[in-house]
Order: structure tokens, then sequence, then C-alpha cells
């Protein structure tokens, strides 16, 4: 009897110094977004071409990401025919490449020709 009861100390001990590093941890992170509030950007950013990277060959270069919050604004252009809400668009100034990128099916929607040199709302990317 006297054995169960200590394993079961022994197992709220470990459980509580589990839960307190756990805090501790998320605490760390909380501090970290406070004194740099794009970290979470970039650490999505470096989230989404790591994803991006294990299907498809990315360019050398650093892309412009962009989510997609309303696919109905977009639907008038091909491109973005199939795009739903949280996809994300990868530009590539150098490349001159648009990919359009489902984070939840993990799969490309779509790539296309980019022109960076013409204003957004007057490019058509082709589908």
């Amino acid at each position: 009897m006297f054995l169960n009861l200590r394993l079961v100390s022994i197992g709220i001990g470990i459980i509580a110094i589990a839960a307190l590093a756990g805090c501790f941890y998320y605490y760390q992170e909380a501090q970290a977004l406070k004194k740099d509030p794009a970290l979470a950007a970039r650490q999505e950013a470096q989230k989404t071409l790591a994803r991006v990277g294990q299907i498809l060959y990315l360019p050398k270069e650093e892309p412009q990401i962009a989510s997609i919050n309303d696919p109905e604004k977009l639907k008038d252009n091909p491109f973005f025919a199939e795009s739903q809400k949280g996809d994300k668009l990868l530009m590539y100034k150098e490349a001159k490449r648009a990919i359009l990128y489902d984070p939840i099916a993990h799969k490309i929607r779509d790539i296309a020709p980019w022109n960076p040199d013409v204003p957004t709302d007057k490019q058509e990317l082709p589908n």
C-alpha cells in the first residue's frame, strides 16, 4: 500500500514538473513575440516554404508570401479559380513565378508566370 502511494506521488510530481516546463516554454515564446511581432510571420513563412519545398523545387530566393483570405474576390482570375480561404500565394520576383499552395491538403493548386513589374491589380495570372 505504501509503495502504491509513493508511486502515485512520484507520478504526480513528474506531471507537475512537465506542466511547469510547458508553461515556461509558452511564456518564453509569448515574450519573444512581444519583443518581435514579425517573428510569428517569419516562422509561418519558414514553415510554409519547408512544406512546399517537400513537393516542389523552389527558386533560391526569398518569396513574397500572401494568404488567401477571401477567395470570392479572386474568382474572376482563372489562376485563383480553385483557391480556398487559407491557401498561400508564393511570388518569386527573380524567377517570375507565382505558386498557389493549399497547406491543408499539402498540394500545389497552380503555378503560373508572374511579372513583378506590372501592378498586381492590372495583372492577369494565366491558368
